[in-house]
């Protein structure tokens, strides 16, 4: 059976690449904090039983890449009601 975070994972790139189809920043936001959460979770505890270098590294890139979307995203927004 998948572990809650493999799952948790999935949903939230779900989320930012449907977020990307159908142009809703609100929902962009939401995986953006979403993968920033996930990544600091899997940089404390790491994945299942390891929690190497490895682990870390991806941990860094999904809270970038999460830090990136809300970022971008609130901009967005922001020039959207301006």
């Amino acid at each position: 059976m998948l572990d809650f975070l493999y799952v948790v994972i999935i949903l939230v790139y779900a989320l930012l690449v449907f977020s990307f189809i159908v142009k809703e920043y609100i929902i962009g936001l939401l995986a953006g904090i979403g993968m920033m959460v996930i990544g600091i979770y899997m940089a404390i505890y790491g994945v299942g039983d390891i929690a190497n270098f490895l682990t870390r590294g991806f941990a860094w890139i999904n809270i970038g890449i999460g830090a990136y979307v809300f970022i971008v995203g609130s901009l967005e927004k922001i020039d959207e009601i301006i």
